[in-house]
């Protein structure tokens, strides 16, 4: 790393020690999260309190644990601030929102949320936390905007189970595409630019949410299940159709999309946008690997609120470090609405354009690479790593 390099990762890390400064009341805490937020960036192997408390050089994890579970901050607050920046920093008029869940496995039943329950990184049903997650694409770069920790019926229905993990009463049970609803408006009403918002299956069939973005003026390209009932025009009558059943020369690996949007678009640009929804995986994996999403210790729902969005944050600044020296090829490719230069759905990211998913098989084949590193991650993880608890 260069001089240069050295300063602009310096001056980066300023702009943050001060956007964060005011969500604390006093200088301790503000400094053990800036430390916290240095740890996360680092290349220790694991980062938790422990590992991060030695790197800042402190003899015992007590200001880290504290900074998580007792200090008066609000996560939320830091969450609007991670907004801002992303805003300021890769902000464009035609982003790209995207939602979609990832697992956190975990041992015993006390975490906040923690069930057996579909893990994707897993691939299968794992005892686990899922969080639900809206990040955000622009041709600058893509990263976190807002997380919500998903609670399966059987804790909103156990209300003392939940005070003992510090949920709050008002928290009630909601699904994950309600969730989406709820970080897509938080952000729409920030005023954060997009034009699109993208996601799988588990959100596109949700009528609720494409109803929010039609009453909010966004335009979506949604998965949706084969079964999905569509309505189609047969002459001058709708009729109800299945997806699959109303594309019939489709093979049975086609993914099939709910498209609103402006009438005069090509269709290069509703597979640009379907494409965004692969930088979603790909930030959950280079979260997970270089800021630690993962690798935290807490039981309590302001402890998961609260190492989470400080890791969202370095994710952030990573990105937007990254950003400065102009966007890389794979970037420039999903932004691009022309065909010949984007001639399927791509995966916005940095990797060599033979890598990139291309057809639906690929895509999917792509998809479950990166989750079985992430499993192996997890469980090497889970296995070698001492359980310390707050």
């Amino acid at each position: 790393m260069c001089v240069a390099d050295v300063q602009e990762w310096a001056d980066g890390l300023e702009e943050i020690r001060e956007l964060i400064g005011p969500r604390f009341a006093r200088a301790e805490p503000h400094h053990n999260a800036v430390g916290y937020l240095k740890g996360l960036l680092s290349a220790e192997e694991r980062k938790n309190s422990w590992t991060l408390s030695e790197r800042a050089g402190q003899a015992i994890p007590d200001r880290m644990q504290r900074l998580l579970s007792t200090t008066d901050w609000d996560p939320d607050g830091l969450r609007d601030d991670l907004r801002s920046y992303v805003v300021d920093h890769l902000g464009s008029a035609d982003g790209v929102l995207i939602v979609d869940e990832t697992g956190f496995l975990k041992k015993g039943t006390r975490s906040a949320g923690v069930a057996r329950q579909y893990c994707g990184t897993a691939g299968r049903v794992e005892n686990c936390q899922i969080g639900v997650f809206l990040t955000y694409a622009t041709p600058a770069g893509r990263t976190f905007l807002d997380r919500e920790l998903y609670l399966p019926k059987a804790w909103t229905d156990d209300r003392d189970r939940c005070a003992s993990a510090g949920i709050p009463a008002t928290r009630k049970f909601a699904t994950k595409p309600e969730l989406a609803i709820t970080m897509i408006t938080r952000a729409l009403d920030a005023g954060v630019p997009a034009q699109w918002v993208t996601g799988d299956a588990v959100y596109g069939q949700h009528a609720k949410l494409r109803e929010t973005l039609h009453g909010r003026g966004v335009s979506y390209v949604l998965a949706v299940p084969m079964n999905q009932r569509v309505i189609a025009k047969t002459g001058a009558l709708g009729v109800e159709f299945r997806a699959d059943g109303l594309i019939a020369s489709l093979s049975g690996r086609a993914a099939y999309y709910i498209c609103h949007a402006p009438l005069r678009i090509s269709l290069a640009e509703l597979a640009r946008v379907a494409g965004a929804r692969w930088a979603i995986e790909e930030t959950f994996q280079t979260s997970k690997d270089e800021t630690g999403l993962d690798h935290y210790q807490v039981r309590q729902w302001k402890g998961w609120h609260r190492h989470i969005t400080l890791s969202m944050l370095a994710h952030a600044f990573l990105t937007v470090t990254r950003s400065k020296k102009g966007p890389s090829e794979g970037q420039r490719r999903a932004h691009s609405p022309d065909p010949a230069r984007n001639p399927a759905p791509a995966h916005p990211s940095g990797l060599d354009p033979a890598a990139r998913p291309g057809t639906h098989p690929q895509r999917s084949y792509w998809r479950r690479r990166h989750q079985q590193t992430a499993k192996r991650h997890h469980y090497r993880a889970r296995n070698s790593t001492p359980q310390t608890r707050l």
